[in-house]
Parts: structure tokens; sequence; C-alpha cells
């Protein structure tokens, strides 16, 4: 048991990366920087993750002040 939770972070992290790679190769430099040229999209993007990551530290300092 103590292997398998040694081996699952380095196999997902493996997993990750190899598909990130995988999605980059496949795609040119308009493809990617397609999306980006659409500014609402890039500004509810940023602003779904400030939202999401303001939400999740403040969820986590509530846990840890318990």
């Amino acid at each position: 048991m103590e292997l398998l939770s040694k081996v699952v972070p380095l196999a997902m992290l493996a997993f990750v990366v190899s598909s990130m790679l995988a999605v980059g190769v496949s795609l040119t430099v308009r493809q990617i920087m397609a999306p980006l040229r659409n500014g609402k999209l890039v500004s509810l993007a940023l602003l779904a993750n400030f939202v999401h990551a303001t939400g999740r530290t403040l969820d986590r300092e509530a846990a840890q002040a318990r």
C-alpha cells in the first residue's frame, strides 16, 4: 500500500505532462493564439480563475482554523 501511495502521484504527473505535451505538439501557434484574441473570453476566464482560487484559499484557511 505504501508503494502505491508513492507511485500514483508520479503516474498522475506523468499522465498530465504527457497529455499536455501531446496536445501542444499537435497545435500550431496560430491555433493557440486564436482564442486569446477574444478579449471577453480571456477576461471571463481570468475572473473565473480569480474567484475560484480565492474561494479555495478561503475554504482552506477556514478549515485550518477549526
